[in-house]
């Protein structure tokens, strides 16, 4: 008992600091999704203002494709504190030269610390319902994971939907030994609402 404790009370520091990353930059009153930030990136932003290009296309080499019409890819560790996230990743359309970004996501590894993620899900709600009262809030509760057709594993995720586009605070419960080792984690998922629609309609 007192290790659990231990635990959480290390991975409450830990994700203190990703929540905080996040508002920092976020008005107390925002009403647009660009106005929400992770490690300084947003939506709508180009990321060649992060980014060589030469950069961005070597990560794109090992991106998830969404249907030929977006993709995900995780971005060169130097955007990365390693005190807050373990990956970021960004969304670009396929073949947009300009390299808008759709979607950020910070995620942290918690394999075998599928409680803990819960508790602290519960409590990085709380804190963002409190700072952004007018927001529209939607608690999913237990739902099977899309990505995982075989429906051993669960989102459990609260999205707050602000301007064009929603905020989602989820955690993933994968089964184990899945084939595809997806690893149980904390998500902070930015996202504009053309890409959220494009997620609703083909991955539902």
């Amino acid at each position: 008992m007192n290790l659990f404790f231990d635990r959480l009370g290390v991975m409450k520091k830990l994700l203190a600091i990703l929540v905080l990353t996040l508002c920092l930059t976020t008005p107390s009153q925002a009403d647009d999704i660009r106005d929400f930030q992770i490690e300084g990136i947003s939506v709508g932003d180009s990321l060649l203002d992060y980014f060589k290009e030469e950069e961005i296309k070597k990560a794109q080499k090992n991106s998830y494709d969404y249907s030929n019409k977006f993709i995900d890819f995780w971005v060169p560790a130097k955007i990365k504190n390693k005190n807050d996230y373990d990956r970021v990743s960004i969304v670009n359309k396929k073949y947009d030269s300009k390299y808008i970004i759709y979607g950020v996501t910070a995620s942290k590894n918690l394999t075998n610390n599928f409680e803990i993620c819960l508790q602290l899900k519960k409590e990085v709600v709380d804190e963002l319902s409190s700072m952004f009262v007018n927001a529209k809030k939607k608690n999913t509760g237990k739902e099977k994971h899309p990505a995982d057709k075989t429906g051993k594993s669960f989102a459990y995720s609260t999205i707050f939907y602000i301007g064009d586009g929603y905020v989602k605070i989820a955690c993933f419960d994968f089964y184990d030994n899945n084939p595809d080792n997806w690893f149980d984690e904390f998500r902070v998922d930015i996202v504009t609402e053309e890409f959220g629609n494009f997620l609703k309609k083909h991955y539902k």
